[in-house]
């Protein structure tokens, strides 16, 4: 293939990967559990196959490694299979982690605003943010997968931003790569 073709290829290669990079942030803006369903399932995978591998492991050296190991292979394998039946789990587990921290630290910003206005401070802010902690962390143990879908959909609109970055980026240089061929044609004759 000559040189005009291999680079012609590069450059819808690069195009098509880009496209593919924008339908795919599409997809999580408009269906945002498909990106957390698809999370778990490669996560439950990688936990099932870790877990076989300590026990296959374990078993080919069992004098040396014992019984705490084959526990940990076979919680791996428990945990994966659960990820992978079930994979919106670990999107409701990311919530719960989400809504916990924010209750500890609204409960914890209430206490230092009691504490700066004993002090004599204005502690209004503080107060307003502790409690919109507080009700941030309740309406996300009520709606854990609110969190997730969040950070999913945050996920494809920067992929949607970058791939037309790409497709941008990439056509402006395609335009400058023929720009300087033409100026060093021109120097050769």
């Amino acid at each position: 293939m000559s040189k005009q073709g291999n680079e012609k290829m590069g450059y819808l290669r690069s195009q098509g990967c880009a496209v593919i990079a924008i339908l795919l942030g599409l997809l999580l803006l408009i269906h945002p559990d498909f990106g957390t369903a698809t999370v778990g399932i490669v996560v439950g995978g990688g936990l099932t196959a870790l877990g076989a591998l300590i026990l296959v492991v374990c078993f080919l050296s069992f004098p040396i490694l014992g019984i705490v190991e084959i526990l940990a292979g076979i919680a791996s394998c428990a945990v994966g299979i659960t990820l992978i039946r079930t994979p919106d789990l670990l999107g409701k587990l990311l919530g719960y982690v989400i809504a916990g921290a924010l209750l500890l630290r609204g409960l914890q910003g209430l206490g230092e605003a009691n504490r700066l206005k004993k002090l004599g401070y204005a502690a209004k802010w503080n107060l307003i943010l502790a409690v919109v902690m507080i009700i941030a962390a309740v309406i996300l143990f009520a709606v854990p997968l609110a969190s997730s879908r969040l950070l999913m959909r945050l996920v494809g609109a920067a992929v949607v931003l970058l791939g037309l970055l790409n497709v941008g980026l990439q056509a402006r240089f395609e335009k400058l790569i023929r720009a300087s061929d033409k100026k060093i044609v021109d120097a050769d004759s």
